[in-house]
């Protein structure tokens, strides 16, 4: 944006990342002052991080319990729903965060970033637990 850029060509399999890449860019660059721009990115970064830690183990996860159908141990296919919902709520968190920049109705950013950040760690203790839960079924 800063170069004058106003169009990207992305590949199939990038174009839904690229895309809210993007758009999280220029809402941060337009929106934020210089100092709070990093914090911002390394918000979603982390954000970002988080989920593809539990993308793979999620995936395999989903995948054992559709070929195993009504066989899945339901302490199991909490702990798959578990994920599943964490997936999603990191990825509405990072959505919100952004939105609630862009709506630029917050008096203190560093207040709108912690409150945020607070929703993510609670996650990112809760990851390990639910790994050695699922470890208990002799899986990763």
């Amino acid at each position: 944006m800063r170069k004058g850029i106003d169009s990207i060509s992305l590949n199939f399999d990038t174009f839904a990342s690229g895309r809210i890449n993007t758009w999280r860019t220029e809402i941060i660059e337009s929106t934020l002052e210089s100092d709070n721009k990093e914090n911002a990115y390394s918000f979603l970064d982390d954000c970002d991080n988080l989920i593809d830690s539990i993308r793979v183990p999620r995936g395999k996860l989903r995948n054992m319990v559709r070929k195993q159908r009504k066989q899945v141990d339901p302490k199991l296919q909490e702990q798959t729903n578990r994920f599943d919902e964490i997936f999603e709520g990191i990825h509405n968190i990072s959505h919100q965060f952004v939105e609630e920049i862009n709506r630029g109705k917050f008096k203190d950013f560093n207040e709108l970033f912690n409150k945020f950040k607070n929703k993510i760690e609670n996650y990112r203790e809760e990851i390990p637990v639910i790994r050695k839960k699922i470890r208990e079924f002799g899986i990763y």
